[in-house]
């Protein structure tokens, strides 16, 4: 009986808090987009430098803010960029976030947002929240299809990674045999497709799935930050 009331509880918990993350979610997406732009501009400045080139840079940090519905759309045989690029409001998002991380004055934006600062490392955190709740939705956007569309399609949260990759090529700071996704997967695809499975081939319930996949990928992503990897990820 005990067990039944606690299984109860952790799945009622667990409908909480994916209600709570769905509400938020436009917040976590201005995360997401925040932690893109300082991804492609430590990329971009490195080789380029992102200040002389702003459309690339544009066009680089749209793509990859992008990179999840880009990838899912392609997969699943839609046109990947017109569908992307038709939401206004989040090119909107996209570039004014975009011009602070590039050229607010005294580069105070990218200042905050440093390697190893407070910021960054929360931002980080609540990224790992909202990559769980992208899988989610990819699972479950395709209620109806086989476990192999209904994986690649939650696997969407690992599309930042390949998209950098493509971008780092045409940089010239990549090359496929060190920088590939499918050979050597960072630690965020690992995560999401590490998520895709459970929510594809777990039987249980979904909000308890949930309660435990949001769960784990922030103990896995906190324990790094403070210097206690688990299971070799950083």
């Amino acid at each position: 009986m005990a067990l039944i009331e606690t299984t109860a509880l952790l799945e009622e918990s667990g409908a909480t808090l994916r209600a709570f993350v769905h509400g938020f979610l436009p917040h976590l997406e201005i995360v997401h987009f925040v932690l893109c732009a300082l991804s492609v501009r430590e990329d971009f400045s490195w080789h380029w430098g992102a200040k002389r080139n702003p459309l690339g840079s544009w066009l680089f940090t749209a793509t990859r803010c992008l990179a999840g519905p880009i990838i899912s759309y392609f997969l699943l045989g839609y046109p990947p960029l017109i569908l992307s690029l038709t939401d206004t409001i989040k090119l909107t998002k996209i570039t004014v976030i975009w011009a602070l991380v590039f050229y607010s004055p005294r580069d105070c934006v990218y200042a905050i947002f440093e390697p190893r600062t407070t910021a960054r490392e929360a931002f980080v955190l609540l990224k790992e929240v909202q990559r769980a709740h992208k899988v989610y939705l990819g699972w479950a956007d395709v209620p109806s299809a086989d476990s192999l569309t209904k994986f690649v399609s939650a696997a969407r949260g690992a599309g930042n990674g390949l998209i950098r990759n493509i971008q780092q090529i045409a940089m010239g700071t990549g090359s496929l045999s060190t920088t590939n996704e499918f050979i050597h997967p960072s630690t965020a695809a690992k995560v999401a497709i590490a998520s895709a499975a459970a929510f594809t081939f777990i039987d249980v319930n979904r909000n308890l799935t949930y309660l435990v996949v949001v769960h784990t990928v922030i103990v896995l992503k906190a324990a790094p930050i403070a210097g206690r990897p688990l299971l070799g990820l950083r």
